[in-house]
């Protein structure tokens, strides 16, 4: 019988850590998580995952009457006074509706070829995101795709509508939360690639299903839209690659078009949900109640506002 030498036992030691590694290397593999998701290489959701909480409004011309003069609610959107409210709130971003089926919030040629007189004047968007600007806030995008409507030309359409936005705006839109993801593969990436035409690294996230999730291969991030946030599970910043998002609603219903006034939860129990996800590298959109005027509702300032003071993102 040989004797086991040191350097026998130094490759020996080489060969089982190689294996090792071949074995972690693999297991990766099978669960289909990018090596960037586990390791600390840059990752175009950085942004996001520092930025750790947002605001969002479902800006809809058909909630609240507000298109029976579209043109002229979006020209009096209070831009200036919008992007002062985030910023002492502390929200890292804005996710605005682009089109919820309804109104665009900007002129769009593709649109408006398709739907004469729909389109405002006012570059909402472009405005927007120069003022938000002004104070580090992202702005990011909303839009209905209509991928399932007749045979998935309403998706086709609303890809050419996107690209046109995107090649717009450019790096100016840092992402887009693509709702009806009741289409196949196609439609998705072609969805995907219209918005990251004028910006590559441009987040993308298609809903549904709910909850954080996987919904395409195209994402970035998990569109997350819940109604019961303590059901939502956070065991990471990553959900199979995608940064662990959710978006849920501070009113009682989404864009607050209800009857019902005020917050659905306590303050402390909103604070509570921001500490519990973000602390473990989660990130939430709080769909919140606006005025006609572009303004978050009164009420809901003090709310976000200590959302901000927990979690540390309010700048001075």
């Amino acid at each position: 019988m040989k004797i086991l030498t040191r350097r026998h036992a130094v490759v020996l030691g080489i060969a089982v850590i190689s294996l090792a590694s071949l074995a972690v290397s693999l297991f990766a593999l099978l669960r289909l998580e990018p090596v960037l998701a586990q390791d600390n290489k840059p990752h175009r959701t950085d942004w996001l995952h520092q930025a750790k909480w947002g605001v969002m409004f479902h800006y809809d011309s058909n909630w609240f009457k507000m298109g029976e003069n579209w043109d002229k609610t979006v020209a009096d959107f209070d831009v200036q006074g919008l992007a002062k409210q985030l910023h002492e709130v502390g929200a890292g971003y804005l996710l605005i509706t682009a089109s919820h089926a309804s109104n665009p919030i900007a002129p769009n040629s593709v649109y408006e070829k398709a739907h004469p007189g729909k389109c405002p004047k006012r570059d909402l968007i472009a405005d927007l995101a120069d003022e938000l600007a002004k104070h580090d806030i992202k702005l990011m995008l909303y839009y209905a795709t209509g991928m399932g409507v007749d045979g998935g030309k309403g998706g086709e359409f609303s890809a050419k509508v996107i690209e046109e936005f995107s090649k717009r705006y450019g790096a100016k839109v840092k992402g887009w939360w693509l709702d009806n993801n009741v289409g196949d593969e196609r439609l998705q990436k072609l969805l995907a690639d219209a918005c990251r035409a004028g910006n590559p690294d441009s987040l993308v996230a298609f809903s549904p299903p709910k909850m954080p999730q996987r919904n395409s291969k195209y994402e970035d991030y998990t569109a997350g839209n819940c109604h019961a946030p303590g059901y939502a599970r956070c065991s990471g910043r990553w959900v199979d690659g995608l940064q662990w998002h959710i978006l849920t609603y501070l009113g009682h219903n989404w864009g607050g078009y209800t009857r019902k006034t005020g917050c659905r939860w306590p303050t402390g129990k909103v604070v509570g949900f921001a500490q519990k996800f973000i602390g473990r590298g989660g990130v939430i959109t709080w769909d919140t109640p606006y005025e006609t005027s572009g303004l978050i509702k009164a009420e809901f300032i003090p709310i976000l506002k200590a959302i901000g003071q927990a979690t540390g993102t309010i700048k001075k």
